[in-house]
């Protein structure tokens, strides 16, 4: 017939309701994928910011077993002095008795604090015999 065509039932395309369908599939798959990432990246970031509070309350540590505190005093440095980590520490009496309900000199409660700006915190306490 002059001016029909015809068409093979293989030469058919997409309608627009199957290309919707498949932008919307593919659309929620890129949220999904998208929503996963950020949950990764968020995970990494608070695994490195809970290991630098971390190691930051070790190497405080190991200096305080050095040079504690004078008792009584609390010591600070700011974030500023310390590559953006606030560090508390202080030296406090520690109660202790031996068997025979005698006080116990030279034993003092190390604390130290350490914070992040964004919000980490992590604190160490410890006993220091100091005669």
């Amino acid at each position: 017939m002059p001016g029909s065509r015809s068409q093979s039932p293989g030469a058919r395309g997409f309608t627009l309701f199957e290309a919707l369908l498949a932008m919307a599939v593919f659309a929620l798959a890129f949220m999904g994928l998208a929503a996963a990432l950020d949950a990764g990246i968020g995970a990494g970031i608070a695994a490195r910011d809970s290991e630098r509070v971390r190691r930051e309350l070790e190497n405080r540590l190991a200096f305080c077993m050095a040079s504690p505190p004078k008792p009584g005093e609390k010591r600070v440095i700011e974030a500023k002095d310390n590559r953006g980590v606030r560090v508390q520490e202080s030296l406090e009496a520690y109660e202790a008795k031996n068997m025979d309900n005698e006080p116990l000199a030279g034993l003092w409660t190390l604390k130290i604090v350490v914070e992040e700006p964004g919000g980490m915190q992590g604190e160490a306490d410890t006993l220091l015999y100091i005669p």
